[in-house]
């Protein structure tokens, strides 16, 4: 009988030999992967820019976002050297994937890699969509507060990732939200995604008058509507990653190293339709344990994890019931009680007592 977890010595080095078998690169499958979203992606760009119909154009739009954040993901998986066999060939088609979505490798390297990935659900170390306290937030301006609000009620996933994430630490390098200093490959990255943007804009607006469509329709349906579905869809998958009633955030890193919450504190969610159109990304423990691991292997790695540890990994089918229950109590979170809080909040005069206004 195989040993339970509590018995089983679980180590980063344990973990690490379940998944020794999934680990290598895939460089014609990465290619060729590439090659199709890339090609999708120029074609629903392409149906977006010139087709003479607002509700083919629209539709078209939702598409294109859809293959931005699939390139997205490839680019991901090459940032992490977990795509192709050489360091060049990452760089080069992380580079590549990246475009769409306007995100600069070097940043995103720094800031997911080692931020992220580093010290996850680490306050104060781990940015992304980091819980405030309640004296964070009641320290707030009243603005600041009702933007807290917009990002953390459920239909804001694409507002926060635009604002916190993309213009304050990604898209410029000289931000000091960035945490790192402006060198020459971040305003390499910067003046190249921006190019392309631009780039992007001249011949959707030229496009569309070439064929007799609105530039501004075209615009919104091949420019406007791709950003705003990519930035909602990552903000949704990063969100449902590590916001959840059942995984804590820590304070202390000692607390967050006995709880060995590098590995422990992120949700494989079952959502198979969304999965697999966004390359396996909702299959994340495996891929925090191991970032070599390629979006072609998660699957099965994570699998043969489960297997082997099934206490220790948080597996849920999503719906939509689930996922707004955990919007609703996810708000805030008390790090001295280790637990989660709706809005409104307060804290009393002597701050030792947080409480939640129902």
């Amino acid at each position: 009988m195989a040993e339970s977890n509590t018995e089983k010595e679980v180590s980063r080095a344990s973990l690490y030999r379940v998944l020794a078998p999934y680990r290598g690169a895939h460089n014609f499958r990465g290619g060729m992967l590439v090659l199709l979203d890339w090609s999708l992606l120029l074609a629903a760009l392409y149906f977006a820019t010139t087709a003479p119909d607002w509700w083919f154009r629209v539709p078209a739009g939702l598409v294109a976002g859809l293959f931005i954040t699939r390139l997205w993901v490839i680019g991901h998986d090459a940032c992490h050297q977990s795509m192709f066999s050489t360091k060049q060939a990452n760089k080069i088609f992380g580079r590549l994937c990246f475009l769409p979505s306007l995100t600069p490798y070097s940043l995103w390297e720094i800031g997911h890699n080692i931020a992220h990935h580093g010290y996850n659900n680490l306050h104060r170390h781990d940015y992304i969509w980091a819980p405030m306290s309640a004296d964070e937030y009641l320290g707030l301006s009243p603005w600041r507060q009702f933007l807290e609000r917009v990002y953390r009620s459920g239909v804001g996933f694409g507002i926060y990732y635009l604002i916190e994430l993309w213009w304050k630490r990604l898209y410029v390098p000289s931000s000091p939200f960035s945490g790192v200093r402006r060198g020459k490959f971040f305003t390499f990255d910067f003046v190249m995604v921006t190019a392309f943007g631009l780039v992007w804009t001249v011949a959707v607006f030229f496009g569309a008058q070439a064929v007799g469509v609105s530039s501004i329709g075209a615009l919104f349906s091949a420019v406007i509507l791709p950003f705003c579905v990519w930035n909602v869809l990552v903000g949704l998958v990063i969100h449902v990653h590590h916001i959840h009633p059942d995984v804590p955030w820590y304070e202390r890193k000692s607390d967050w190293l006995e709880a060995q919450a590098v590995y422990t504190s992120t949700v494989h969610i079952d959502w198979p339709l969304l999965d697999r159109l966004l390359h396996n990304i909702l299959t994340h423990p495996a891929h925090h344990i191991d970032s070599k691991l390629s979006l072609f292997d998660l699957p099965a790695a994570q699998q043969a994890l489960e297997k082997e540890y099934p206490a220790l990994f948080s597996k849920r089918r999503l719906s939509w019931a689930d996922h707004w229950n955990s919007v609703r109590q996810c708000k805030i979170f008390d790090y001295e009680e280790s637990r989660w809080l709706p809005f409104p909040v307060t804290v009393s005069r002597d701050s030792a007592q947080t409480e939640s206004l129902q």
